[in-house]
């Protein structure tokens, strides 16, 4: 395996690891929605050690597929989180609609973060 790709693995590795271990001190462990990028990344750390130690097609395949779940994993993150804030605006003022909705959501402090799990799209 050349040097760029040990490289890039364990940035991968650092990467899966650290987002897994934030979720668990953030205890995002309530219900399966909460639990389910938990289990992905652990499935994606599972399969990029497994890639790192064979370079068998199945093994490449197996990681390409848990990658892409993890993409997809980080985009329903994003409308759960999105959801769920929306929800919590509407609430404060049920007037909002539209482009005041997103804005209130995207800006602003309250929880959850809508962009934080497109963590997992970048990963």
């Amino acid at each position: 395996m050349n040097r760029l790709r040990r490289l890039l693995l364990a940035a991968l590795l650092f990467g899966l690891a650290g987002l897994g271990l934030e979720l668990l001190l953030m205890e995002h462990v309530e219900g399966f929605w909460q639990q389910l990028p938990i289990g992905v990344l652990g499935a994606a750390l599972a399969a990029t050690i497994a890639l790192a130690m064979s370079r068998s097609r199945w093994c490449h395949r197996v990681f390409q597929t848990v990658m892409v779940l993890v993409a997809l994993c980080g985009l329903l993150g994003v409308w759960l989180h999105f959801d769920g804030k929306a929800e919590f605006k509407l609430e404060i003022d049920p007037t909002l609609s539209g482009m005041a909705l997103l804005r209130e959501c995207l800006v602003g402090h309250s929880l959850p973060p809508v962009l934080a799990p497109g963590m997992m799209l970048l990963l």
